[in-house]
């Protein structure tokens, strides 16, 4: 199962890629949406993990409907989309819209439970 990962920290980016290929799923890494939709447009991924804030001059709330958009995309089509954020606070918020989300740091376990149940 393919893994396209959404995330502007190319530390972090490069960290879930080395956790999931180590479990035997191939990561392709975006550091924006946008970039994240063309991949997706060119090849299927069936999950999708994403940051949330992408603009650090937009408040909270404007990165999350921002995300969302985005988010909406990728599940009509199909994928599952697991939100990894350290802003706890905005766990209902972000599940409003039916994507599953993970408080950094995270345990691997966490969303490699969401991956195997997909």
């Amino acid at each position: 199962m393919k893994i396209l990962a959404i995330e502007d920290n190319l530390i972090l980016g490069k960290s879930y890629q080395q956790l999931f290929q180590i479990e035997g799923y191939p990561v392709t890494l975006a550091n924006t949406l946008e970039a994240a939709k063309q991949l997706y447009e060119q090849e299927h991924f069936p999950i999708i993990l994403s940051d949330v804030m992408f603009n650090s001059h937009w408040t909270v709330d404007q990165n999350i409907a921002y995300a969302c958009e985005y988010w909406k995309y990728f599940k009509k089509h199909g994928s599952t989309v697991i939100v990894i954020s350290g802003l706890g606070h905005i766990q209902q918020a972000v599940e409003a819209y039916g994507v599953h989300f993970i408080v950094k740091p995270m345990k691997s376990e966490d969303v490699l439970n969401i991956i195997r149940n997909q």
